[in-house]
């Protein structure tokens, strides 16, 4: 049997404040579950409802990326429909809570999502919320108009930049992170 440290990645994952993690194939009923968990996991720590609320819309979206459009598809049972596989994590930080998500996806597509992450960093919430709107009611880009909603979801839910990063796998393939913070005192405004 090869060789894995449990204690050691038990103790990193609490050194960084890993509150939630999960790595494989996702499907709705692992999501539902996950919400469960994230809810139960901050309502215990008395963080305002709309912290709570924002940290479950991103991490909801981030997941639905990782459902939807990763590259690397798994089985969840023998014989089952093939799901988006990746990762995802909440961690408490300092000023609030960081989820991060990470998933396979063909490169282009990868610098894509990367190059709209960058567009929406620059937009000022008012801007950002027009934007939104905009998309919401568009009928142009069929196809892509449901990653771009999300990411602009996360974005008007999350109070700080939407971090990415590809790291390349191979000539087509990448590794796609996305990350970003809801503040602590989102609620308090």
């Amino acid at each position: 049997m090869p060789d894995f440290n449990l204690y050691k990645y038990y103790s990193e994952a609490s050194e960084h404040g890993i509150l939630v993690s999960f790595q494989g194939p996702l499907s709705q009923d692992i999501l539902a579950e996950l919400a469960t968990m994230i809810r139960d996991r901050l309502g215990g720590d008395a963080v305002h409802r709309r912290v709570i609320h924002n940290v479950f819309a991103v991490f909801i979206e981030l997941s639905q990326n990782i459902l939807l459009h990763s590259a690397e598809k798994t089985c969840i049972t023998p014989g089952s429909q093939p799901r988006g596989a990746g990762i995802i994590l909440i961690r408490a930080v300092e000023e609030g809570y960081v989820i991060t998500s990470g998933n396979q996806v063909e490169m282009i597509a990868g610098e894509q999502v990367c190059q709209r992450c960058a567009t929406l960093n620059k937009l000022d919430s008012a801007a950002l919320k027009q934007q939104y709107r905009r998309q919401l009611h568009s009928k142009s880009e069929v196809g892509s108009g449901s990653v771009h909603l999300g990411l602009m979801e996360i974005a008007r839910r999350s109070d700080q930049q939407l971090y990415t990063q590809l790291v390349p796998l191979d000539s087509d393939m990448g590794f796609l992170k996305i990350s970003t913070i809801v503040n602590r005192d989102a609620g308090h405004e």
